[in-house]
């Protein structure tokens, strides 16, 4: 018997808490520093879940659900439109060296406006698969999957970019004595 995620089982607010409290120390999000924070906000999500998903870093799929489903996550920041019915185009893959190929790798996208905190979920035939010209592949999703918000009130701050400076330096340290 498969088990059903329970959307609303997920802690949206702590989500998003640790969203908008990693710190950069200055650095601009983009970049490095973008996939460095994408890549903690990926592995913390199944906290956040209660471990209904289990991350899995596969190529096209980030996480596997309790329910044997596979998801991939897509943040991006003013992701909601108000009046379109879809949200703003977010990569859906990059054709770095594969030309226009797109191959179904997940079962559901999760896609999260990081601005005003809404989490829309979405299947791989719902997709609104768009703007195949150039290097990437865009999709939209219909807004009227929302599965979460938050209210983003609690300013915390996880200092990230100093922590993991200090994690390196020490490696290097261990290594030249």
């Amino acid at each position: 018997m498969t088990k059903e995620i329970d959307w609303n089982n997920v802690d949206w607010q702590g989500f998003f808490n640790l969203v908008h409290g990693i710190d950069l120390d200055g650095h601009k999000e983009d970049g490095l520093m973008l996939m460095i924070k994408a890549f903690v906000v990926e592995t913390a999500l199944p906290e956040f879940t209660n471990h209904q998903l289990k991350y899995v870093n596969e190529i096209g799929c980030d996480y596997v659900g309790i329910d044997g489903l596979r998801y991939e996550l897509k943040c991006k920041k003013n992701l909601r439109t108000k009046t379109l019915g879809h949200t703003s185009q977010v990569i859906l893959k990059n054709n770095r060296g594969d030309g226009q190929h797109l191959t179904k790798t997940f079962d559901y996208m999760l896609a999260i406006d990081t601005t005003e905190n809404y989490v829309y979920k979405c299947s791989w035939e719902d997709l609104i698969i768009e703007d195949w010209g150039g290097a990437n592949i865009k999709c939209r999703v219909p807004q009227k999957n929302s599965i979460g918000s938050a209210f983003f009130t609690e300013k915390r701050s996880y200092p990230l970019i100093r922590d993991l400076t200090n994690l390196v330096e020490s490696y290097a340290k261990q290594e030249a004595a």
